[in-house]
């Protein structure tokens, strides 16, 4: 080889580790995409069901109080499925069922943070506007929920 060959060959190498540097981090950057950020812990995630699940179990007795046709019934609790540690707060709704001595059960969904929003039966639900906020994430609730009193 002659001076200039290795003089070139000396002159790669910085470029070549550069460019696997460079590729190093950005493939450590993907890989990472969606840790951290915006998300709560797997235990707030966990508070934030717990809170929903009890708020609107409460909502779901008022709703029974309300509706005489109901008294007989007893609540039948679910949280709210889309609460996860990107969406502590959910989409404000939890379907529960409630159902009475003779096993007759009606689905309901209740508001997992508003007492002044309430319980619908799912079939009303789905003829509200409120139906376009099941199942996606709902950034105009508050977080943390605020725990309803009973």
């Amino acid at each position: 080889m002659n001076k200039q060959s290795i003089l070139a060959l000396s002159n790669d190498k910085p470029r070549k580790y550069g460019v696997i540097g460079l590729f190093t981090v950005i493939a450590i950057s993907i890989a990472t995409v969606g840790c951290g950020g915006d998300e709560v812990s797997m235990a707030t995630a966990e508070e934030q069901r717990t809170v929903a699940r009890e708020n609107s179990k409460l909502v779901a007795k008022m709703f029974i109080s309300e509706n005489p046709m109901y008294n007989s019934f007893k609540v039948i609790p679910n949280g709210d499925s889309t609460i996860t540690r990107q969406c502590p707060q959910g989409d404000g709704w939890a379907s529960l069922k409630l159902i009475n001595e003779d096993n007759q059960t009606i689905g309901i969904k209740c508001s997992t943070y508003s007492i002044g929003i309430g319980c619908m039966t799912s079939a009303e639900f789905s003829k509200k506007a409120y139906a376009q906020q099941d199942g996606t994430c709902n950034k105009d609730i508050a977080y943390p929920l605020p725990k309803i009193a009973g």
